[in-house]
């Protein structure tokens, strides 16, 4: 397996974080102009960013 070649699959996987991580921000941001605390803010941020990297490794296990 050639590691320096770019796959489909890399650009995939690429193209999903992407997503998720603006997904996450966007979501910071939305309980942040809700009233909440950064921290509050902060938690649920790093709760989403969880949720995505653990469903995308179940995906990826998938058949």
């Amino acid at each position: 397996m050639d590691f320096n070649k770019i796959s489909e699959h890399h650009i995939l996987y690429i193209i999903t974080a992407i997503a998720g991580f603006v997904i996450a921000v966007a979501v910071r941001f939305l309980c942040i102009s809700s009233g909440y605390d950064a921290g509050t803010a902060n938690l649920v941020f790093v709760t989403m960013l969880g949720i995505e990297i653990v469903g995308g490794d179940v995906k990826s296990m998938l058949p």
